[in-house]
C-alpha cells in the first residue's frame, strides 16, 4: 500500500519490463469517494532520474469501486539515462473527477522501493560527452533531436549531486558561429540528488545546427543571485541538422 488517504487506497506490485522493454508498474486503486475518478502521475523519477511516465488504466474508478492500471515509462526514456533496472520510483499522483477534471486529491510524492533499493546506485549512461563535472554538478552532452514544435533541440543531462535544488541557464550561445540570443533551457528546477535530461530550444526553428557554442550557469532554484557554478564555453559539433 503506497497511499491510504482521502477515501482512496493505492497499492503497487513489483516493477517489470514488458515485451518492448518499457518499465511497467502495476497499480490497484480503491475508490471510496463519491466521484468517478481518474489518475495522472506527475514528476516521476526512476533511480533519481526524471522521466515521463504514462498512467494507463483499464477503466476509471467508479464510486465505491476498484480498478487496475499501469504506470509505464518507455524504453526510450530509460535509455536516455542508461536505466536497465529499477531500484526506486518517486512520483506525484493527481486524482481527478472524471467529467470536470477537478482535483479530488493531490499527492506530492509517493515512494516505491524494490528489493535492490539501497544497494544499487544509478550511473548515468546512455552515451554522451561529459562537459563539466565540478562542485557537485555534472553536465553531459546528449546529442540533438528534431522536434515538430521547437525544431532542432540539443540535449543535455544535468546531474545534481549538491544538497540544494538547482536551476540551469545557457549563456554565450552561438549557432554555426553566429550569436543567438533566443536560446533557453527547458528546466524548471532539479531537486538535490536528482538528474534530468533537459533540452535547449530557440525561438523560431533552425534550418541547421552544425556547431553549437555554449556555456552554462547553475544557480540555486528560485534564487538566481546564488550562483553555484559557471562553466567555460563549450564547442559541440553535430555534423548537420538532419537528426531523428
Amino acid at each position: 500500500m503506497i497511499y491510504d488517504e482521502n477515501n482512496i487506497k493505492v497499492s503497487v506490485s513489483e516493477a517489470s519490463l514488458d515485451a518492448e522493454q518499457n518499465i511497467v508498474i502495476p497499480l490497484h486503486i480503491e475508490n471510496n469517494t463519491d466521484e468517478k475518478m481518474g489518475l495522472i502521475a506527475e514528476n516521476c523519477y526512476i533511480n533519481g532520474c526524471k522521466v515521463e511516465a504514462n498512467s494507463l488504466f483499464f477503466d476509471k474508478a467508479e464510486p465505491g469501486g476498484e480498478t487496475d492500471g499501469l504506470l509505464v515509462v518507455s524504453k526510450q526514456e530509460c535509455d536516455g539515462y542508461g536505466i536497465d533496472r529499477v531500484a526506486d520510483v518517486e512520483c506525484g499522483l493527481r486524482f481527478y473527477e472524471d467529467k470536470t477534471y477537478d482535483d479530488i486529491a493531490v499527492v506530492d510524492n509517493i515512494s516505491i522501493k524494490t528489493d535492490i533499493s539501497g544497494s544499487y546506485e544509478q550511473e548515468i549512461g546512455g552515451g554522451g560527452i561529459v562537459l563539466y563535472d565540478d562542485k557537485g554538478v555534472k553536465i553531459i552532452e546528449k546529442g540533438i533531436v528534431k522536434n515538430s514544435v521547437m525544431g532542432l533541440t540539443p540535449r543535455f543531462c544535468v546531474v545534481n549531486d549538491t544538497e540544494q535544488d538547482i536551476d540551469v541557464r545557457c549563456r554565450n550561445v552561438k549557432v554555426n558561429g553566429k550569436e543567438c540570443k533566443t536560446a533557453n533551457i527547458s528546466c524548471e528546477g532539479i531537486p538535490a540528488g536528482k538528474s534530468e535530461n533537459v533540452k535547449m530550444y530557440f525561438l523560431g526553428k533552425n534550418a541547421g545546427i552544425n556547431e553549437l557554442s555554449v556555456s552554462f550557469r547553475v544557480f540555486q532554484k528560485d534564487n538566481d543571485s546564488k550562483v553555484i557554478c559557471k562553466t567555460d564555453d563549450f564547442v559541440i559539433g553535430y555534423g548537420g541538422a538532419d537528426k531523428k
